[in-house]
């Protein structure tokens, strides 16, 4: 056995024990532990143990010495917020319930017990001559018809309990014209047959129309099914009258004439040109209602689509262009009774309705814009102030004219009325009819532009559209750089 750095001994082949340091001095290197390896040259460890060195303990009592594990890289402990305990607070004897979501805004929310009555009669006013109801005005009796149909969504609520509304007035505005037209044709006696056929063909007409409104009532809900329905009574219900009075009213009574035997060939001529001059007068006062109230209905309606979807730019685009040409035929239809009475009151009233319209297109084009529902209203609020008051003096002009004109032609005061209650009524439904036309095109082009055709289509539009919006810049676009 040989002796290393003062050390008794060491098996054959282990490490060298290592050297001590001399006092005053630290060692350069730690020292380098290494494993015993086996002898192959002796085959096994000596049964003795070896004498160890004096600083060591026996290899009984010494811990077998294996590799130190991998050290672990360093992780910064995570600092634990101490907790604290809570102190009970006593809770106060008047607590906040807490927050509810608006009904409106409740899409599941299960159909309740309707009150009586639903929406009043009042309610149906106030809307019908507004242009956008607010989704919080929709009553709970409305909403839960709505939802027990499957429709959760505020806007289409508020759209739908507008048209109920709308359709209410139409129904029961309808009325009195009907009673009006039964009154007529009841009162028509010693009239030619031909006649009075025509007039019974017209007061089928408006009591078919009359029993659809009213069947209508019930069903607001089915949006799509009943704007069908009503736009096809309703092109019966205006159609019908132009149909009849193409027929020629001046040979029914030429008829007449013949059988009396008249014989006088100047007072035959000059009857029929009386009866031809009262026959389009009639076909006027019965026709001009219907014309004057469809441009009116349709601008109304294109105003109530422009709220309900304030982005869409064609329902701007319908105002700009109908309001100069209602402009001109409301000239036309009041230059006639002008002609027949001379009176200024007419001219008052063209003065106020040409003036509205005016500033209707004037403002056409500012809706035509895409907008944010705030922009929008704000806009609708200023062009309506001086929109009504602008019509409401030419309604009162027209009045006081037309009461000179039937109190000329000695005509009863009863169609005065009959004529502005058409007029008004007319107003409503073109009002209605017009707004589910604009409303369900404008849906449909949407879903359109889902098709791949439709989308390509739509991409060249707009790159042509483009092109005109500054003319010299897309030139030189085109051109690419010099």
């Amino acid at each position: 056995m040989t002796q290393q750095g003062g050390g008794q001994g060491r098996p054959p082949g282990g490490p060298p024990w290592p050297e001590q340091p001399q006092q005053g001095q630290w060692p350069q290197q730690p020292p380098q532990h290494q494993q015993p390896q086996h002898d192959p040259q002796q085959g096994q460890w000596p049964q003795q143990p070896p004498q160890q060195h004096p600083h060591y303990p026996p290899p009984q009592q010494q811990q077998p010495y294996g590799y130190p594990p991998q050290q672990a890289p360093y992780q910064q402990p995570q600092y634990q917020q101490p907790q604290y305990p809570q102190p009970q607070h006593q809770q106060p004897q008047h607590q906040q319930p807490p927050y509810q979501q608006p009904p409106h805004q409740q899409p599941q929310r299960p159909p309740t017990q309707p009150p009586a009555g639903g929406a009043s009669l009042g309610t149906a006013i106030s809307r019908a001559f507004r242009y956008r109801i607010d989704p919080t005005e929709v009553t709970d009796h409305e909403r839960d018809k709505l939802l027990a149909a499957g429709i959760t969504s505020p806007t289409v609520q508020a759209f739908l309990a507008w048209r109920r509304s709308l359709l209410l007035l139409a129904a029961i505005g309808i009325l009195p014209v009907l009673g009006l037209r039964i009154y007529d044709t009841t009162k028509q006696e010693g009239n030619p047959g031909t006649l009075n056929a025509l007039l019974a063909a017209q007061l089928v007409v408006d009591i078919i129309f009359a029993l659809i409104l009213w069947s209508q009532i019930g069903k607001w809900t089915n949006w799509r099914r009943q704007r069908r329905v009503i736009a096809f009574g309703w092109v019966l219900y205006f159609i019908m009258p132009f149909l009849i009075w193409l027929y020629p009213v001046r040979t029914i009574f030429d008829d007449a004439l013949g059988q009396q035997g008249a014989l006088d060939p100047t007072a035959t001529a000059a009857a029929h040109m009386l009866f031809g001059v009262l026959a389009s007068f009639a076909a006027m006062v019965e026709l001009a209602p219907r014309a004057v109230a469809l441009l009116p209905g349709i601008l109304r309606g294109s105003i109530t689509a422009k709220l309900l979807f304030p982005g869409a730019s064609g329902p701007g685009w319908l105002v700009l262009l109908l309001a100069p040409i209602y402009a001109t035929i409301m000239y036309i239809v009041l230059l006639i009774p002008y002609q027949v009475t001379a009176s200024g009151f007419f001219v008052a009233a063209m003065a106020g309705f040409i003036g509205a319209q005016l500033w209707m297109g004037r403002m056409g084009f500012k809706l035509a814009r895409p907008e944010r529902i705030d922009e929008a209203l704000a806009l609708v609020k200023r062009i309506r102030g001086t929109y009504l008051l602008l019509n409401l003096f030419g309604i009162v002009f027209a009045v006081v004219g037309v009461y000179q004109l039937f109190d000329q032609l000695d005509i009863p005061y009863v169609q005065m009325a009959k004529l502005f209650i058409n007029v008004l009524v007319s107003v409503l439904l073109l009002t209605l009819v017009a707004t589910d036309i604009i409303v369900a095109n404008l849906a449909r082009g949407q879903a359109l532009l889902h098709e791949p055709g439709t989308q390509q289509a739509y991409a060249t539009f707009q790159r042509d559209v483009s092109q005109f919006a500054d003319p010299v810049v897309s030139s030189q676009q085109q051109q690419g750089p010099r």
